[in-house]
């Protein structure tokens, strides 16, 4: 006969154990990253489609060497952030030097579009074309999931499972 702490014991064991052991077998089975206990990372919300990433915008800015400018890198990134901020939309500005020239020349890249280049002085006409363009792939984006959700779906639950 098992004693009354053994039971007692084993029970709670099993349920501390039981609901990450359930979720982990319906991880494996759905390759859903959401049911995954305990371990769930940002890249893998991205991987899933479940979450879009917000910095999709990537601003350039490439300074010639004799290109004059009186403003820091700092208040660069702050002038783009506050220019990208008034359309509910984040950018990340990355720096890079040219070889040769003076001027301060601005790209937009969104996904494998280039939009530009600009001179500093005309920065501005570019933002709303990348804004859009931002809103366009992230459109897409939900489209196919939308589409590999219901595939999925149609397929079911077992056909999945065995199909793997």
């Amino acid at each position: 006969m098992i004693k009354r702490d053994t039971f007692y014991f084993a029970l709670v064991v099993f349920l501390v154990v039981a609901p990450a052991a359930f979720m982990l077998a319906l991880h494996y089975a759905t390759h859903n990253p959401s049911y995954r206990p305990l371990g769930i990372t940002l890249e893998k919300l991205l991987e899933a489609g479940q979450i879009t990433d917000k910095t999709l915008i990537v601003t350039e800015v490439t300074f010639g060497p004799k290109a004059e400018s009186n403003l820091s890198l700092d208040d660069y990134r702050t002038a783009f952030d506050k220019s990208f901020g008034i359309f509910n939309t984040e950018t990340r500005v990355e720096f890079r030097n040219a070889k040769s020239g003076r001027d301060i020349i601005i790209r937009y890249k969104v996904g494998n579009s280039v939009i530009g280049p600009f001179p500093i002085s005309r920065a501005a006409e570019g933002i709303r074309a990348a804004v859009e363009a931002e809103r366009m792939v992230t459109k897409q984006r939900a489209i196919l999931a939308q589409k590999e959700q219901s595939n999925e779906q149609e397929q079911g639950f077992w056909a999945r499972i065995l199909s793997e």
